[in-house]
């Protein structure tokens, strides 16, 4: 078989593939893949990560030889994936730890914060904001993660606030001039909790979201227009939308227990984690129109799945993401022409 017939045989294979999952499943697949972490092979044992199609029809581990991980976030290249991981399965503070897309260069960022964790990329790479630790209060930092002695900035919110609690990562806006995150006003973890956003630097803190409630996990959207949270302001954690300018507050889900809200890159879509058995930590993935329409559940390990973020490989030029997807496979036989 010619490389020209071979081309057209896998393009169509391929294409049938798409065919037959979009027939089962009602929607049109897309290239993107969410990354996620789970327990679920391997119930009561730490986290690993996988990697699925955004409607769940392809689930595989990635990174195998990684495990004791949470929340992992991709850059918008692709390159590398920054993570919380807990060394010795747990048995110390947690570190926010950067590896190559391939498994490669495992290393610690931040090594004199213990108890760093929630690492936000900014939108050119080059740095990352995270929640450490100051007079043993959870605050925001941001740091530099270009060349050898990189330097941590902490952002010390008004003596009024601490930083949310760890599992609470800051965002960035996509243009990269602010930094949402969550704060609260009483040094105690179980008290109301607020969005703010702020510039990278410190300054210019601004009080988005004041209801006296629990909300957290703040998530810009692509456009930087609105920002999706968790709140418990009707007594469960749901899912909710608001503009950065404080208008059009939105709640998308209703079903309760709804946490960590991530954009697709094209802001159409909103992945979260629900717990579908409260008080047994079990928890799968969703996704839901970023209009509150068509929720759909895309794992159901009857275990823990957590931490999603979404990647778009269209963004991504790194030899390991087109060895691992489906996009990339096609992209490198374009490239053979």
């Amino acid at each position: 078989m010619d490389t020209r017939l071979r081309r057209v045989v896998l393009y169509t294979t391929w294409a049938l593939a798409i065919t037959l999952s979009t027939a089962t499943l009602g929607q049109t697949p897309r290239s993107e893949s969410i990354l996620f972490v789970s327990n679920h092979e391997e119930p009561g044992r730490t986290n690993a990560l996988y990697l699925m199609t955004p409607f769940g029809s392809t689930v595989r581990r990635f990174l195998p030889d990684i495990t004791g991980v949470a929340s992992p976030r991709w850059p918008p290249n692709g390159s590398q994936i920054a993570l919380t991981m807990w060394p010795n399965g747990g048995g110390e503070w947690s570190r926010v730890h950067v590896v190559d897309s391939d498994g490669a260069n495992l290393r610690v960022l931040f090594p004199t914060h213990e108890g760093s964790a929630g690492p936000a990329w900014a939108p050119d790479a080059s740095r990352i904001a995270f929640v450490g630790r100051f007079d043993g209060m959870p605050e925001v930092y941001v740091g530099d993660i270009q060349g050898e002695d990189t330097q941590l900035v902490g952002h010390r919110v008004d003596e009024r606030f601490k930083a949310g609690l760890p599992s609470s990562a800051p965002s960035w806006s996509p243009d990269g001039t602010r930094i949402a995150f969550t704060a609260n006003k009483h040094n105690n973890w179980e008290s109301a909790r607020y969005i703010w956003t702020m510039k990278p630097d410190g300054s210019d803190m601004r009080e988005l979201v004041t209801h006296e409630s629990q909300n957290d996990w703040p998530a810009y959207s692509p456009d930087g227009s609105t920002i999706a949270f968790a709140s418990d302001r009707n007594g469960r954690f749901e899912i909710y939308t608001i503009r950065t300018d404080g208008s059009r507050l939105r709640r998308l889900t209703d079903t309760g227990d709804d946490q960590r809200p991530r954009w697709s890159p094209d802001g159409k879509q909103i992945v979260f984690y629900r717990g579908v058995r409260l008080g047994l930590g079990k928890r799968e993935i969703h996704v839901i129109d970023a209009n509150g329409r068509n929720p759909l559940q895309l794992t159901d390990f009857g275990e823990r799945a957590r931490s999603p973020d979404w990647f778009d490989p269209a963004y991504s030029v790194s030899s390991a993401m087109r060895q691992v997807l489906a996009w990339g496979w096609l992209k490198q036989l374009s490239s053979a022409r």
